[in-house]
């Protein structure tokens, strides 16, 4: 999942008011730096037409030691070695149905006091 957050995507072609051709538009995302806390957002909605569908597929994520900084753009000084990027999981929301219009969600949080998983 996180190997295609910051390679360019293909959103559409643009029409060139100059010459009036259409080129390939993309966008991506480059970080520069890293935060403190980082919160990832999983898309799990499908777009077909103006239908909507709820994306079942399986997500797995470390609960620690998530080393980020391979994402970050080559123009961003790295750290040494011996101080990597590195992220716990604290967190997770997740949304029980079939659908993502209804159902409900429950949220996990990890207390370091107890070393257990709160819902």
């Amino acid at each position: 999942m996180l190997t295609e957050f910051n390679h360019p995507e293909v959103v559409h072609a643009v029409t060139c008011d100059a010459c009036n051709t259409q080129h390939p538009h993309s966008r991506e995302i480059q970080l520069y730096a890293l935060p403190e806390v980082v919160l990832i957002h999983v898309g799990r909605i499908m777009w077909q037409g103006v239908q909507r569908q709820k994306i079942q597929t399986h997500v797995s994520f470390p609960l620690g030691n998530l080393d980020l900084s391979p994402y970050l753009s080559n123009h961003y000084q790295r750290a040494p070695a011996d101080d990597p990027d590195l992220y716990d999981l604290v967190s997770v929301v997740e949304h029980h149905g079939r659908f993502f219009g209804s159902g409900h969600y429950t949220t996990f949080c990890y207390t370091p006091e107890t070393q257990s998983w709160l819902r």
